[in-house]
C-alpha cells in the first residue's frame, strides 16, 4: 500500500527531469522510487514500466509540441532509469541475498482474496470495493477530467 504512492509521487518528478533538466527533480524522483523498491519489490518492478511508459510519452509529446529536443527527454529518462536501476540493487541487494540463502517454499493458503471476485460478490466487495471504494468513484471522473485536456488525448 505504500510502494504506490511513493511510486507515483516519483513520477511526477521523473516527468519534470525529462522535460526540464533539473536536478533536484532527478534527485527526488530517484530517492522516491528507491523508497517505492524498500517498501515493495514487486510492485516497483511490475508497476515500473506500466506508470512510467505514460508519462514518458507525456514528456515526449509535450517537447515535441514546444519544439524542444525530443532526444533529450529520451537521454534524461535513460539517466533516470540507469541511476534507479543501480539503486535499487543497491537497496534490494540484501533481500535477494536472504532469498538465494534461504528459498521460500510457499503452499496455498485457502483465502477469500484469492477467489474470483465476479463469482463471489460477498469476498469481491470485502477485498476490492472497501479497500478501492474512493478510487472507484474517482475514476470515471479522472477519465473525463482527462479527456477534456487536449495534449493528454492526442497521438
Amino acid at each position: 500500500m505504500l510502494s504506490a504512492p511513493l511510486y507515483l509521487l516519483a513520477l511526477s518528478y521523473f516527468y519534470e527531469w525529462s522535460r526540464a533538466g533539473r536536478w533536484r527533480a532527478l534527485l527526488k524522483g530517484v530517492v522516491l522510487t528507491l523508497a517505492a523498491a524498500s517498501a515493495h519489490h514487486v510492485t516497483l518492478i511490475f508497476g515500473s514500466v506500466l506508470f512510467a511508459a505514460p508519462v514518458l510519452w507525456l514528456a515526449y509529446s509535450d517537447a515535441r509540441q514546444e519544439g524542444s529536443s525530443t532526444a533529450a527527454v529520451f537521454a534524461r529518462a535513460f539517466t533516470f532509469v540507469v541511476l534507479t536501476c543501480a539503486g535499487v540493487g543497491v537497496v534490494l541487494l540484501p533481500y535477494w541475498i536472504a532469498i538465494l540463502r534461504h528459498p521460500i517454499e510457499q503452499m496455498p493458503i485457502p483465502h477469500g482474496s484469492r477467489l474470483n471476485f465476479l463469482l463471489s460478490w460477498v469476498h469481491g466487495v470485502n477485498y476490492f470495493v472497501v479497500p478501492y471504494g474512493a478510487l472507484i468513484l474517482a475514476l470515471p471522473f479522472i477519465v473525463i477530467r482527462a479527456s477534456a485536456v487536449p495534449r493528454l488525448r492526442s497521438c
